[in-house]
């Protein structure tokens, strides 16, 4: 469990701001909340001696999705979890419509899915698959094709290509 210690500050006209340590070691993140951010960045700067991050609230307190391998289900399934993230938003594939059921890849390009794929070449995602079910949602391509589009984490239920 990830501790943080911060300080919250109103402003008068309700807005805050997290200052979040740019610090990217393992254990506890330090985190304060301020009202007036540009002078408080540049205050947390020479109190802390290194640069710090400014986030909106939701942010800066949202729980990163759980990483996880992907997993080889017992009917044969592939489970995979990616997440969109700042640096990458896409997941990365052409996909047709299969039997209005499921969503065929035709093609992986960069993107989410490229990415687990270098990170997991054993199981790799590749043209041809089938997706069946995204975030627990199956028997619907135009309601798998809305989850992927819109959800920020995709738990993936994908059944490989023999072929």
């Amino acid at each position: 469990m990830c501790a943080m210690l911060f300080a919250c500050c109103c402003s008068e006209d309700g807005t805050q701001e997290v200052i979040r340590d740019q610090r990217r070691s393992p254990g506890p993140r330090l985190v304060d909340v301020f009202h007036d951010p540009p002078a408080d960045k540049a205050l947390m700067r020479r109190k802390l001696g290194r640069d710090v991050e400014m986030l909106p609230l939701d942010q800066a307190f949202r729980t990163p999705p759980e990483v996880r391998p992907p997993e080889v289900r017992a009917d044969g399934t592939l489970a995979v979890r990616v997440a969109k993230d700042e640096a990458v938003r896409k997941i990365g594939l052409d996909i047709a419509n299969h039997s209005n059921v499921a969503l065929r890849i035709k093609k992986v390009k960069d993107g989410l899915v490229s990415l687990h794929n270098q990170r997991f070449p054993g199981m790799a995602i590749q043209a041809g698959d089938l997706i069946l079910e995204v975030n627990g949602c199956s028997g619907n391509a135009e309601q798998l094709l809305s989850t992927i589009a819109t959800a920020d984490c995709l738990d993936l239920v994908l059944r490989q290509d023999s072929v």
